[in-house]
């Protein structure tokens, strides 16, 4: 007779959790993939390094000692934040489908902390990051990576902008480059006609009502982007990498017995993020009109 915990078999348990586990920890949100996540763990901080470029120098004779370009040296530090996701398991029904890797359950928790990887990489684009050996520097996000609002949205004079500061800042050409907007910017965007009419996005904006590239970024939607003490969306423009993404430990899953209640799942999740270098990020304010949705 199989071991059972309550009255689940503990290869169902077992099953879900690991099922969970790999989920969140493989399957991508929509930023996440664009992140660095490769930082070293030091207490309860996560690290990342910024490494600086330096030309090397002409030879100009034998036997001189080799150079020390000094290269610049910057860290900065990821916290943490808790999350959890909990559900009750009342039918014997799909209490017997827990093990499979597309049960409802393990889709709706992995879809859950995957939109939390993304509110925490949206709160880190202009949040004050932690920097230095220990993390305790306090880095504000640059004023001068702000695009102003101008009384307009998302317009080709702001993305011919937010391409000249990237090349003012002379940021790696071979990076990806993205831009995350809400939806009164993917309409914004529509509008532009020089993007419609492009050969490789015609088709697109015919038969899906989006574009999903123009002028060398690619264009994330998020419906969580905040809003300035005016009322303007800020959307932002960032390069692969920007962000470091800190995973501390396991994904936490339990599930035991609830009097009255059946079973009760609970899933424990820490992540945290930080903007690694202010020149790959901007912050782009769009103006958007008033909604005449009913509320």
């Amino acid at each position: 007779m199989a071991e059972q915990t309550g009255s689940i078999e503990t290869w169902r348990v077992k099953a879900f959790r690991e099922n969970v586990r790999y989920a969140v920890g493989q399957k991508e949100s929509r930023l996440s993939p664009y992140c660095d996540q490769d930082g070293d763990m030091i207490g309860d901080l996560t690290f990342f390094d910024n490494i600086g470029r330096a030309l090397p120098q002409k030879k100009t004779q034998d036997k001189k000692d080799s150079p020390d370009m000094g290269l610049d040296h910057g860290r900065r530090a990821s916290s943490y934040e808790s999350y959890e996701w909990g559900t009750l398991l009342p039918k014997k029904a799909k209490l017997e489908t827990l093990h499979d890797p597309a049960n409802h359950y393990t889709v709706a928790a992995t879809h859950g902390f995957n939109v939390r990887k993304d509110d925490e990489i949206i709160r880190a684009a202009f949040a004050t990051a932690r920097e230095g050996e220990k993390g305790d520097i306090l880095a504000p996000f640059p004023s001068r990576q702000i695009i102003p609002h101008n009384n307009e949205g998302l317009t080709l004079d702001k993305l011919l902008l937010m391409n000249q500061w990237l090349a003012e800042d002379d940021v790696e050409t071979e990076r990806k480059r993205f831009c995350v907007i809400g939806a009164a910017q993917v309409t914004d965007l529509l509008n532009i006609a020089e993007a419609r009419s492009m050969d490789t996005n015609a088709v697109r904006t015919l038969y899906e009502g989006q574009i999903a590239h123009f002028m060398g970024f690619h264009f994330l939607h998020s419906q969580k982007l905040d809003k300035d003490e005016n009322g303007h969306r800020k959307a932002f423009t960032f390069l692969e990498g920007a962000f470091g993404l800190g995973k501390p430990g396991n994904i936490e899953v339990n599930i035991a017995p609830d009097p009255g209640k059946s079973f009760r799942t609970r899933i424990y999740m820490e992540i945290g993020a930080v903007r690694k270098e202010d020149k790959y990020v901007l912050q782009v304010l769009c103006k958007e009109p008033v909604s005449t949705r009913p509320a």
